[in-house]
């Protein structure tokens, strides 16, 4: 059934979430303040009236859409809902429930890749205003981006579950920048260029310039794409440039993403990039330009 028409059919890939991802982290992986036992509520309990509204647990927004069928309450979440649900999850250090509500976000219906970039995504960047505002750890920021990792792993496994790549696609070298730990912009550019046709030699996580150039030359790639969220290591993206530059591969161009980018657009043109990317989902448009290659149609054709 559409969206907005009152149901949606589950996800049969859901419990796979569940079945993919390991138990809550124990206290003893945390950094110090991450397995701080909270304190009970002693506040008294109003008694609940007889007839009462619906609300749902843990979503503190309105929700999309809600009415009555067959007598019973119909609510729908949408992804900031089911962000906010998880930005609590995050907040507790609690992969058991990241998961559930990733999966119950899948059997409301929504795409893998949307649930990533708006809900797990969009609960990280609440995280880290949680953060500058002194009201959440680094203890937090640490554990919830183990917890993100996770749900990508998963998340991604299903959506490029049935992804070809053409012959004659060109292989772009992707990789966080050097000193950089944040994987999920990266991961989700992976994604969203494997699903356009692309082919990606994905390095991980603080990858070396020496690593990209040799990886260039291996898969006699053309385009090198650099993920960071921090500003210190977005800068050293222009090392990359630098050992692209040395090893006679100056015709390689550099497509560069994430937070230090968006906020200051000149770093970009300071570390030597030919593109930067507003978000993942601007990947694919900018890696087809800078390689003039069109990805197939959904026909197949070219």
């Amino acid at each position: 059934m559409a969206r907005g028409e009152g149901s949606y059919e589950p996800c049969p890939t859901a419990s796979s979430i569940t079945q993919e991802l390991p138990g809550t982290i124990s206290t003893s992986e945390l950094p110090p303040q991450a397995g701080a036992p909270s304190k009970p509520s002693t506040k008294p309990q109003a008694p609940k009236p007889l007839i009462q509204e619906y609300q749902p647990p843990l979503c503190n927004r309105s929700v999309a859409l809600s009415h009555w069928i067959g007598g019973l309450p119909l609510v729908v979440f949408t992804l900031e809902d089911w962000a906010d649900r998880l930005l609590d999850a995050f907040l507790d250090s609690d992969s058991d429930a990241a998961r559930s509500i990733v999966a119950s976000a899948l059997d409301a219906g929504h795409e893998p890749r949307q649930i990533l970039l708006h809900c797990v995504g969009a609960a990280l960047v609440k995280l880290s205003g949680r953060w500058r505002e002194g009201q959440a750890s680094m203890a937090h920021l640490y554990v919830a981006g183990r917890i993100a990792d996770g749900l990508a792993d998963a998340l991604l496994a299903q959506a490029e579950a049935n992804v070809t790549t053409p012959e004659d696609a060109p292989r772009i070298v992707l990789g966080n920048a050097p000193g950089d730990y944040h994987g999920l912009g990266r991961m989700l550019v992976r994604s969203f260029l494997r699903a356009s046709g692309f082919g990606v030699l994905d390095l991980g996580l603080d990858v070396a310039p020496e690593s990209f150039v040799r990886a260039a030359q291996e898969a006699g790639s053309e385009l090198v794409c650099i993920s960071a969220l921090m500003y210190a290591s977005a800068a050293r993206a222009a090392d990359v440039r630098s050992a692209l530059n040395a090893a006679g591969l100056r015709h390689v161009k550099l497509l560069v993403g994430g937070a230090p980018f968006r906020m200051n657009r000149a770093l970009a043109d300071r570390v030597g990039a030919d593109a930067a990317g507003e978000s993942a989902l601007d990947a694919p448009a900018l890696a087809a330009s800078l390689l003039g290659w069109r990805p197939p149609d959904k026909g197949g054709s070219r």
